[in-house]
């Protein structure tokens, strides 16, 4: 019988796969404007960002591909996310420009910044990385479910 734990190392990598092929699925119910079923999936791929990384600690199975599985999965959403934003909610994004570009630039500069100095992307895994992924997500899911920005603003 297969061992368990080399089975439950697989789980993680999927999970986090997912959400790398969720960016262009995500990108294209933009485009049609289909709004509730790219929100269902932008939830979708949000709330597998924190099971992905419970299961892998749970059952310890991290691994070094699963980490950068993690961090591309991420960077795939989350650069995905102003693009359709712009498609589907082109007023709101126009009215808190400025929150808007100061969240962006929060999530790429570190980025750009981990780039040019190890030349590879970076894989921010540390707690205020974690609480402030927790925070935006639930801003982006309030602005697009409500459109009720003024979460932004804090």
């Amino acid at each position: 019988m297969p061992n368990i734990r080399l089975r439950m190392s697989v789980i993680p990598n999927i999970i986090s796969g997912s959400r790398i092929v969720s960016a262009p699925i995500l990108l294209f119910l933009a485009w049609e404007g289909y709004r509730n079923a790219f929100i269902v999936l932008l939830f979708a791929s949000l709330v597998s960002d924190v099971i992905d990384g419970y299961i892998a600690r749970r059952f310890k199975v991290s691994s070094k591909l699963g980490a950068k599985l993690d961090s591309l999965g991420d960077m795939a959403i989350y650069l995905t996310i102003p693009i359709c934003a712009w498609w589907l909610w082109p007023q709101v994004l126009k009215q808190e420009a400025l929150f808007v570009f100061i969240a962006i630039a929060a999530y790429v500069v570190p980025l750009i910044g981990g780039l040019i100095k190890f030349r590879k992307v970076p894989s921010y895994h540390t707690l205020g990385a974690k609480i402030a992924a927790v925070f935006m997500s639930i801003a982006i899911l309030f602005l697009f479910l409500v459109e009720f920005p003024w979460i932004l603003h804090w």
